[in-house]
């Protein structure tokens, strides 16, 4: 994986899909797909790792995809209702990590709207 450009900061990104697959260590990991909208990283895609095989992971999965109004309990009721996410609005913060990775932290469901930037609004009169 490439280190991103992206700096750190709150972003309105779209989830276009997720996924259930097992990395090179034989590790169980749900990687979430995003893609920033508006702002000068507008299409710039991000991903968002759990690694499953350990509880804490699960419980933040869970706690994040509540976030979106999905009450998930386990991988099977996850892989009949994750589809219900893709195309969603969503508030995320990036944190860069020690190795210069970005990390992303789901706040909640983004307005429908994208925001106005203030400082370039024209206004009527």
């Amino acid at each position: 994986m490439s280190k991103s450009y992206i700096e750190a900061g709150m972003y309105t990104a779209t989830i276009d899909k997720m996924e259930l697959t097992e990395d090179a260590q034989g590790r169980e990991v749900v990687t979430w797909h995003l893609t920033v909208v508006g702002g000068s990283h507008d299409g710039e895609t991000l991903q968002k790792r759990f690694y499953t095989d350990y509880e804490k992971a699960r419980e933040f999965l869970k706690k994040e995809l509540r976030l979106l109004g999905l009450d998930i309990k386990n991988a099977k009721d996850y892989e009949a209702r994750k589809e219900e996410t893709y195309g969603k609005r969503v508030e995320i913060e990036v944190v860069i990590n020690d190795e210069g990775y970005p990390v992303c932290y789901l706040k909640g469901l983004a307005s429908s709207k994208p925001k106005t930037n203030r400082k370039n609004k024209s206004y009527s009169w």
